[in-house]
């Protein structure tokens, strides 16, 4: 959704009319995305049901159109959380690098 937006954050047909009939045509119009941290993350507590929801019906994008009329303020934050929680995650368990003093090496006494 990122490229189908001028600065103003309305709606250009050319960044998303080949994306709509590929779906029209060949799949379907209507992409989901259900993501319930529960399901996906198994050491994470609180609600089993928390997590995002979207559902975007390109059929109905229209040039000119505001992104918050297809996607709310809140479902941004969702999804930018979701991304930094996902980050997190990754982060954590990728091995540690090893420290090292690399001003140590590189300074010679004279």
């Amino acid at each position: 959704m990122s490229h189908t937006t001028t600065s103003g954050i309305i709606l250009n047909i050319e960044d998303f009319v080949k994306q709509r009939d590929f779906l029209i045509h060949e799949k379907d119009p209507v992409i989901k995305f259900d993501f319930v941290y529960a399901d996906n993350w198994k050491e994470r507590t609180g609600s089993k049901d928390y997590g995002i929801h979207l559902e975007f019906n390109f059929t109905k994008f229209q040039e000119g159109q505001s992104l918050f009329d297809i996607i709310s303020l809140h479902q941004l934050y969702m999804l930018a959380e979701l991304c930094s929680n996902l980050c997190e995650l990754c982060a954590s368990t990728l091995p540690k690098p090893k420290k090292t003093n690399s001003l140590k090496k590189n300074t010679k006494t004279i």
